[in-house]
């Protein structure tokens, strides 16, 4: 939606959007996959070796756990759109802040387990989660600047 926002109809990105919102946003990343899919797994463990098919050997990598950089993809579409005022965009990002600024590493993690608990088994600070929110800032920034087509 934000790489060719030409493809969508204005209202249905704001329809997906806002049901992304209340599907797949948690509180740094996004949802992989619906909690209501019978292979939502959100906690990524890739040490794990059971007889579960769905979890073992890190299998749910992308089934559950909540990616960081997508939210920034995310907010941007959202600030496209309009379904998220700058002031929402900010209460969104207020735990991506406090993650900053309690990390070791002052960063944001390649992905969290369910509603942004910490996942050992992830990269602690990845430059594409915060370079994906980087690019909504720049958006924001370039609001009331003439549009290069």
């Amino acid at each position: 939606m934000v790489v060719a926002p030409e493809l969508f109809e204005p209202e249905h990105a704001k329809g997906c959007l806002t049901l992304m919102r209340n599907t797949l946003c948690g509180p740094l990343g996004m949802r992989t996959l619906d909690p209501a899919d019978d292979r939502y797994r959100p906690y990524y463990h890739n040490s794990e070796d059971s007889e579960d098919f769905d979890t073992s050997k890190g299998r749910n990598y992308h089934q559950g756990p909540e990616w960081v950089w997508p939210m920034g993809y995310f907010l941007r579409a959202c600030h496209r759109f309009e379904t998220l005022t700058p002031l929402e965009i900010e209460r969104v990002l207020r735990p991506h802040r406090d993650e900053i600024q309690q990390s070791a590493w002052a960063g944001l993690p390649e992905l969290t387990n369910k509603n942004g608990e910490t996942c050992w088994d992830s990269c602690f600070t990845q430059a594409w989660s915060a370079s994906c929110l980087l690019d909504l800032f720049f958006d924001m920034n370039q609001e009331g600047q003439p549009r290069q087509v």
